[in-house]
């Protein structure tokens, strides 16, 4: 009996994490907007590209104080252009970003710094939304389950610590109680 109680609480792990997927990736799309800023006037002499882009601004982000490391998840833009959009694992750190990085420049190069035109502040609940690594690898059951198992015997793991400590301050309200007792 005991066993069918952890394999219907792995399979309800299972299934909370497998549901929790689409609901991931919807709230991605949900704080898109909010967590883009638009660069202007690069310098196109240069010959950049989203992944030098990508490590000078997080660089800079970095050396400017933010604390998330690596904030920026993706440079959007097309060929030797003169703009690009940059894309942030989060809200807050697109807000935060978007006043450090007023009146930086690149090369000799004063970028213009702003806020997407379809820009939109999240609700509060998704302000801290933090995009995951994995969030364009599709779910693999083995994986799920595997996490599933791992957290399950933390879980027990820690259910069975608390039982000891209970126990503990049992036995040790029942030697006082005698003690007292016998006084």
């Amino acid at each position: 009996q005991q066993q069918n109680a952890v394999n219907q609480r792995e399979f309800e792990l299972v299934q909370k994490k497998i549901a929790e997927k689409p609901l991931i990736r919807q709230r991605y799309y949900l704080t898109l907007p909010s967590r883009r800023l638009y660069v202007g006037n690069l310098p196109v002499s240069v010959g950049l590209d989203k992944l030098s882009l990508l490590e000078f601004f997080n660089t800079v982000l970095m050396n400017l104080g933010m604390e998330t490391v690596n904030p920026i998840i993706e440079i959007h833009m097309q060929g030797a252009s003169r703009f690009c959009f940059l894309e942030f694992r989060c809200a807050r750190d697109n807000l935060e970003a978007y006043t450090m990085l007023q009146g930086i420049t690149l090369g000799e190069c004063p970028l213009k710094v702003n806020k997407t035109m379809d820009y939109q502040t999240p609700p509060e609940e998704l302000m801290e939304f933090v995009v995951p690594d994995d969030i364009n690898e599709p779910v693999n059951l083995n994986t799920v389950v595997a996490e599933a198992k791992a957290e399950l015997k933390a879980l027990q793991q820690k259910e069975m610590q608390e039982e000891q400590q209970q126990q503990e301050r049992s036995n040790k309200a029942g030697q006082v109680n005698g003690l007292e007792e016998k006084a």
